[in-house]
């Protein structure tokens, strides 16, 4: 799969998002109400979606984990259909682990296993830079919101992955916002925190939810006119990541940030993609990786054993990276011990109860690191992230999201 974390395409219009080739996903916070397979606290996952996503991420008191854009915010013709598992969808439950995933023309799938996927969306138009182009989602405390638009901040709903509220951010919701206006402008990351939900994009744009993502408000935080292609949370702290390598702190969720400029010689198209876990925060792409257990005020390089490792994931007991030929462990992110392992997948994720991955076009899922076996081929997610159903929440609000691809 591609690896290169570079923007191929280029934003050239005030609200055109750019393309990408791969993705990656980062911990959310799950919340804290008992369910079967519910995950240990404060769990974090880093890695190269299949085909490409747009950024987001987050952090906190549990797990989740969401792809994002490697090359940009979603590939032009990368993305191809999604591919129909054979296998059928077990219904929705409360505490039901959830597997979502999200692409172009409002693609969306849901998977209790990673085996078997139920999907809906809208039949390919040919150019993915549609209103419905979703390019990143996020979960947390029991919400799963996907991010994206073109020359629209688009942002969907749901709580149960089957019901969706499909457009809670319209364009005409801003009034007189200035600019960047958040309703005329792409999203590319989302993250959630302490009930908080941040989403940026295009030119600097940042809204916030402060109602469980049921409404958005622009934050005027003077983030500056650059892409975010990348969110992340954990710590107190919101993290955006921006093309040029830099990265951006909050502690007041974008009311004012500060920059960090940790990536000497990173091209203007390129980003860091950031994963928190346990007090440490690790941003990397390819040739480049970094952590910090201060709360973002300083960072060190990773270990060579590890630097170019496609995800990092955070178990609530150890750190884990993929490398090759298998995966690499650490207590604290800094000293690491190889395992030579068969089958790991490039991107990793812990639900709590299980692994999951994703390599080339195949989705894996292992008991253990150990014990990963490919167990379906998912295709168009650009972004995907795991978290699970509450009690309470099924069947959630909105409609029944319909499938009308059109014998995808």
């Amino acid at each position: 799969m591609p690896t290169a974390i570079t923007n191929n395409a280029g934003d050239t219009a005030a609200n055109q998002g750019s393309a990408g080739t791969r993705g990656d996903f980062v911990t959310l916070p799950t919340a804290t109400t008992s369910s079967a397979g519910a995950a240990p606290s404060d769990v974090a996952g880093r890695g190269t979606a299949g085909h490409g996503g747009g950024g987001g991420a987050g952090s906190g008191s549990s797990y989740a984990v969401v792809g994002n854009a490697g090359t940009g915010n979603a590939s032009a013709g990368s993305s191809g259909t999604a591919g129909d598992t054979a296998g059928s969808q077990a219904p929705v439950q409360p505490g039901m682990t959830l597997v979502l995933g999200v692409g172009s023309w409002g693609l969306r799938g849901h998977s209790s296993d990673g085996s078997s996927w139920s999907y809906c969306g809208e039949k390919s138009t040919g150019d993915d830079h549609s209103p419905d182009l979703l390019r990143n989602v996020g979960y947390g405390d029991g919400v799963f919101i996907a991010v994206g638009g073109d020359k629209n901040g688009r942002v969907m709903r749901t709580l149960d992955g089957v019901h969706w509220q499909d457009d809670v951010h319209p364009t005409n919701a801003c009034g007189n916002e200035g600019y960047p206006n958040t309703c005329l402008t792409w999203m590319g990351g989302v993250a959630y925190l302490d009930g908080v939900w941040l989403a940026g994009g295009g030119n600097g744009a940042t809204m916030r939810s402060r109602d469980a993502g049921a409404s958005w408000q622009a934050v005027r935080g003077r983030f500056p006119e650059k892409h975010i292609r990348d969110l992340a949370a954990g710590s107190g702290l919101f993290i955006a990541s921006t093309d040029g390598g830099a990265l951006y702190v909050t502690s007041n969720a974008g009311e004012s940030w500060t920059v960090k400029n940790i990536w000497s010689g990173a091209s203007s198209s390129a980003y860091l993609h950031v994963v928190h876990g346990h007090g440490t925060f690790i941003a990397f792409a390819q040739g480049a990786c970094f952590i910090s257990s201060d709360r973002a005020e300083t960072w060190q390089a990773c270990a060579s054993s590890v630097k170019g490792s496609q995800s990092f994931a955070f178990d609530g007991t150890r750190w884990v990276a993929s490398i090759s030929p298998g995966y690499a462990t650490s207590v604290d992110a800094k000293t690491w011990t190889a395992h030579t392992a068969s089958n790991v997948p490039g991107e990793l994720q812990w639900g709590g109860s299980a692994w999951f991955g994703w390599r080339g076009d195949k989705f894996y899922r292992g008991a253990t690191l150990d014990s990963f076996m490919p167990v379906a081929s998912p295709r168009g997610y650009r972004a995907w992230v795991v978290g699970s159903v509450l009690p309470g929440n099924v069947p959630g609000p909105g409609s029944v999201c319909i499938d009308n691809r059109g014998g995808a």
